[in-house]
């Protein structure tokens, strides 16, 4: 939300420390369960609006920590990235390398609509979902372990609910 932009500059530095930034803001309509992928956040809509300001922070270039000689741990940096974007209600731009798992891509983004939607035109099993699209290439970033996280607290989650 335009409302993190500011947070957002001083985190990008620290994530990747590349200028310029590219900063393209985006309005975004709360239209109940129509919304689709992008459903904003009540708190995040315009007062007496159904719609809100966003932006697209875009990162081009060699990060800061490369230049210098330093280590940089791409795995580690974008999913800080996603992370703080899911949190703050924000929607990571999907032409650019996704690092984060099927579970969290479905937190940024609301499936309600396009599940039924895929129920009600059986197209289930006739296409992929849009993660499998976008989703980390094998060789590029190894999600295995957070994966196996997330497989764990998945399994507890039954237990969770009867205690």
């Amino acid at each position: 939300p335009l409302k993190k932009l500011a947070e957002g500059i001083e985190n990008f530095d620290s994530w990747f420390g590349v200028y310029p930034l590219l900063v393209f803001p985006i309005r975004i309509y709360g239209r109940g369960k129509h919304s689709g992928f992008l459903t904003p956040r009540e708190s995040d809509l315009f007062p007496g609006e159904n719609f809100g300001m966003w932006v697209d922070l875009g990162a081009y270039g060699v990060p800061r920590a490369v230049k210098q000689g330093e280590s940089w741990n791409p795995k580690v940096e974008i999913r800080n990235m996603e992370r703080w974007t899911r949190e703050n209600g924000g929607f990571q731009a999907t032409y650019t390398d996704l690092y984060c798992t099927r579970g969290e891509f479905r937190t940024m983004f609301n499936h309600d609509l396009y599940d039924e939607q895929r129920q009600k035109y059986d197209a289930v099993d006739a296409f992929p979902e849009v993660y499998d699209k976008i989703r980390p290439e094998k060789g590029v970033v190894d999600l295995s372990d957070i994966l196996e996280l997330e497989d764990d607290i998945e399994k507890q989650r039954p237990e969770l609910m009867t205690a």
